[in-house]
């Protein structure tokens, strides 16, 4: 949701919390999140830039020909980007990230536009997607999370290789 809080700022609509939060997150995201990763087998990992999330990992399950899940209520969002993105500051590039990869991605009626939008949303400074078994990925997750990245969280997985190239959002 760093775009969407970015495109709140240059619309001088958000609070001085949330921009604190953005400067803080996007000073401090992937450092330590890569020295840890490090320590175990990764697969593949790659930051959440101008494709959002959703492209990112699209993109990501084309390279490997696998379909990957993701478990859109497990995504860490800041929590003003609810607000912000319900304003309608959803930077441009987010709608043109979802509407270039809708082909390829199959999303659970239970997820809304709104959490769509976020899911897809344009950033500058987003975090790690980093691809672990499900040995290591749990094991990272409590190094993560005892180092004091809290936010990190398993937001889905690899779940075939017979609809190569996919994303499912559920």
């Amino acid at each position: 949701g760093t775009g969407v809080i970015a495109t709140a700022i240059k619309g001088n609509l958000a609070s001085q919390e949330a921009i604190e939060k953005l400067i803080n997150i996007a000073a401090s995201l992937n450092a330590k999140p890569s020295e840890i990763m490090r320590g175990f087998d990764v697969h593949a990992c790659t930051d959440v830039t101008g494709f959002g999330l959703g492209g990112h990992l699209l993109e990501m399950a084309r390279a490997s020909k696998k379909e990957i899940e993701i478990w859109a209520k497990e995504v860490p969002v800041i929590p003003e980007v609810w607000e912000y993105a319900s304003m309608g500051l959803i930077p441009a590039g987010s709608y043109a990230n979802k509407h270039f990869c809708a082909s390829l991605v199959d999303v659970s009626s239970s997820v809304s536009e709104l959490t769509l939008d976020i899911l897809f949303d344009a950033q500058t400074s987003g975090g790690l997607i980093i691809v672990l078994s499900e040995k290591d990925a749990s094991s990272c997750l409590a190094k993560l999370q005892a180092e004091g990245i809290k936010e990190a969280s398993i937001i889905g997985k690899v779940v075939n290789n017979h609809n190569k190239g996919k994303l499912r959002i559920i």
